[in-house]
């Protein structure tokens, strides 16, 4: 329920005739289709984060990418539900937005050719 093409689903609209752009739009508009369609992903990624944050540990969640974009739709929600599921001292992970820039993808593109080198394989 968290993808793009589910929001736009969510929200009334054909994923062959609307874009997640155009969907965004509508929720920071007012629309109360799209609006509610954020906040149904919200749910579904504060749950998920709660019980990975459950299972693992952390100190720290931080969300990084392209989609931080739109946290101002989710944002609240998904902090809410993250809320309701964690357990114990879990409550207390902070959750972090961060975006990529340029720099970002380009270390990883070098931290997969290395690892391809350092461990014999054919780099492709």
């Amino acid at each position: 329920m968290a993808a793009s093409r589910s929001i736009v689903r969510e929200a009334g609209l054909s994923v062959e005739v609307a874009s997640f752009a155009t969907v965004i739009e509508a929720a920071r508009l007012g629309d109360a289709r799209a609006m509610a369609a954020f906040a149904k992903a919200g749910d579904t990624i504060g749950a998920a984060l709660a019980a990975l944050v459950n299972l693992v540990g952390p100190e720290v969640v931080i969300i990084a990418g392209e989609a931080v974009a739109e946290f101002d739709l989710h944002g609240e929600r998904i902090r809410e539900t993250f809320a309701e599921h964690a357990f114990g001292a879990e409550i207390n992970c902070s959750i972090v937005l961060r975006s990529h820039t340029f720099d970002d993808w380009a270390r990883g593109a070098a931290v997969v050719v290395i690892r391809e080198i350092a461990s014999g394989q054919k780099v492709r």
